[in-house]
Formats: structure tokens, sequence, C-alpha cells
């Protein structure tokens, strides 16, 4: 299994490339069909792990709502606000962050990672288990909260 993880500092970075998954999810019908869809009729990119993304997130851990940069790279990202673009980051929440999880960091993406994009306002967040063969998905609603729908 190749690990690829890059980190700049332990509070900026929560992302861990899997390729062992990567492979599993990449081209499966089911995941695929839903990512099509979810496309069809939008002028959006699709960018994979290794692109950085710049979500805006309060830190309210420590009781001062300071705005601070929390870096990520999603195993896939879709952008349609292409103003925020530039060649090798994005700056703000994009329409759909992917995550694959394996058993080694289920509990972050279950858990952490879904926190810190639904406060950054990431209007949706797929988690898909190819050990399962399932994705979940998680919509942001207006009071700020993710819903899980069914698929």
């Amino acid at each position: 299994m190749l690990r690829v993880s890059t980190c700049k500092s332990s509070n900026d970075y929560y992302s861990i490339y899997d390729c062992s998954s990567w492979h599993s999810w990449c081209f499966t019908k089911y995941s695929s069909t839903l990512l099509f869809n979810f496309l069809a009729g939008k002028e959006c990119e699709v960018f994979a792990a290794l692109f950085d993304i710049d979500l805006k997130a309060t830190d309210d851990d420590q009781g001062d709502q300071t705005e601070k940069t929390k870096v990520v790279i999603p195993d896939l990202s879709v952008i349609c606000d292409k103003t925020k673009l530039s060649e090798n980051k994005y700056v703000g929440s994009p329409e759909l962050i992917i995550e694959i999880i394996s058993p080694s960091n289920q509990a972050h993406d279950l858990v952490k990672k879904l926190n810190l994009y639904m406060q950054c306002g990431v209007k949706e967040y797929w988690i898909v288990n190819p050990l399962l063969n399932t994705v979940q998905i998680y919509v942001l609603y207006e009071e700020g909260q993710y819903h899980q729908v069914e698929v």
C-alpha cells in the first residue's frame, strides 16, 4: 500500500491519500454514475488528490471566533466557481468533496473532516467506502448543518 502524506504543521493538514482505496473507488459503475449525475448540466471541474484546497474556518476552540485557513487535500473535489482557482490550489469551499475511506482513516473522515467541511461551507461531502461498496452523501442545509441523504 502506497501512502503519501504532506504536513505543513500538525494543525493545518487534514488529509492522507491512500492509493489502495483510490484504485478501488476510481471507476466503479455505482460511484462513477453518482458523480456524472452530480456534474450533469454544471460547468465544474473535478480535481484529484494532491491539489490543495484552502478552506476558511472559524476557530472557536479558543472562543475567539478567529477565521483561519485550513489546508486540505481531498481525494476528489468538484469546483464550479473558477474565480477562486489558481494553478496549484483553490481558495474557498468546493461544491463537492469526496473522500475514500480505508480502515486506517475511517474515523478521521467520518468525524473530523465531516465537521470541518460542514463548518467551512462545503455544500456536499461524499464518503466512499470501497470495502462495503457504499457512498454516504451529506448535503449542507441552510441552517449550516449536514443532512445525510439516501442514494
